[in-house]
């Protein structure tokens, strides 16, 4: 039992380091741990599309993105000591459904990571940096469901560093009527044109001749018949 318990303790003390450099802390001589302070804050917003006004965070019942629509970051960096800072390292993560379109740095795509570099910065000074994605198309989602992402930016000086998030929700379209081509119309029929006026001359040439004999005749034969 009195092994087992050594054995643990001696685990734990070297699981320690590990911990301590993802954070930045360094245990202390005697017990417990020094951790550096970072004298610069970060604040990351999102642009709602409907106001277009900085958020924090977009939930579920805000306003919802599309595939292909811009989604808008601003990175607030702010020093709050008493004394300039030269120099920090920026970094934006972007989440599974959002594609880099444009903001400082570079953009490392394997990793979907916006990295830059800020300074110097004097005391009580802040920037803001843009950074915009655009939401993949419908294809890339799994489902018609509403799917919240969360876009995780740091800032890192003198070993220390500072984190915030923002969230925003996207609305896959799916099932979407085909639009149909209406069929063209048939073109009206070509109405043919009247002739200016009557029959043609050649016709009434035959017929009034004939006419005036047959009038003729019939007048000849009433007188023949009252006499």
């Amino acid at each position: 039992m009195r092994l087992f318990l050594i054995l643990m303790a001696l685990a734990s003390t070297l699981s320690i380091p590990k911990a301590l450099a993802d954070t930045g802390c360094m245990p202390i001589y005697g017990g417990g741990t020094t951790c550096p302070t970072n004298a610069l804050t970060i604040q990351k917003n999102v642009v709602n599309p409907a106001t277009n006004s900085d958020v924090h965070d977009l939930g579920i019942q805000d306003v919802k993105f599309n595939p292909g629509q811009i989604v808008t970051f601003h990175i607030t960096i702010t020093n709050t000591s008493s004394t300039t800072i030269q120099s920090a390292t920026v970094q934006d993560n972007f989440p599974q459904f959002l594609t880099f379109q444009n903001g400082p740095g570079t953009f490392n795509t394997p990793s979907s990571r916006l990295t830059f570099q800020i300074g110097p910065i004097a005391s009580g000074q802040s920037m803001t940096f843009s950074v915009t994605g655009v939401v993949m198309d419908t294809a890339a989602f799994p489902s018609s469901d509403i799917v919240c992402e969360t876009n995780q930016a740091s800032v890192e000086q003198n070993g220390a560093t500072s984190v915030d998030t923002s969230q925003f929700c996207i609305q896959p379209i799916r099932n979407i009527a085909a639009v149909i081509t209406p069929t063209p119309l048939a073109a009206p029929p070509q109405i043919a044109t009247s002739p200016a006026t009557g029959p043609n001359d050649i016709l009434l040439s035959l017929l009034l001749p004939a006419g005036l004999t047959g009038f003729a005749l019939l007048r000849f034969a009433k007188k023949g018949h009252i006499q």
